[in-house]
């Protein structure tokens, strides 16, 4: 995970190989620290692989990204979500609604740029 950019409004979080819930939790604490640590709002682009745990665990413990979200993040896109993921975010939005909230969807990280560009200037 890292900033995307010099002016330090998008974190871009990416798992290697194969998601993991435990993983997951790890990059949701270091977002959280990064986004706390400037005065602007953040957009995250988050990058899934094909493989991971993507299961209703990951949905029941959707409470716990809720209570982490900083009050700077804005928009949250997701790149390459297996439907399965796309499923269980949804599940999430009664729980998690801060975390689950200017969620939009793509299939590359260009995409990704373009959507928080386009998103931006509406």
């Amino acid at each position: 995970m890292t900033w995307a950019n010099a002016e330090q409004d998008i974190v871009l979080q990416y798992y290697h190989d194969c998601f993991t819930l435990d993983d997951y939790f790890q990059v949701v604490e270091q977002s959280a620290a990064l986004l706390n640590s400037v005065n602007c709002a953040v957009d995250l682009i988050i990058m899934l692989p094909d493989k991971g745990e993507y299961n209703l665990k990951t949905a029941v413990r959707a409470n716990e990204v809720e209570q982490k979200v900083p009050p700077n993040q804005r928009f949250v896109v997701v790149v390459n979500a297996p439907a399965a993921i796309k499923l269980l975010i949804d599940a999430a939005r009664v729980v998690a609604p801060r975390a689950t909230a200017n969620l939009h969807h793509v299939n590359t990280l260009t995409q990704a740029f373009d959507r928080i560009r386009h998103l931006r200037t509406t």
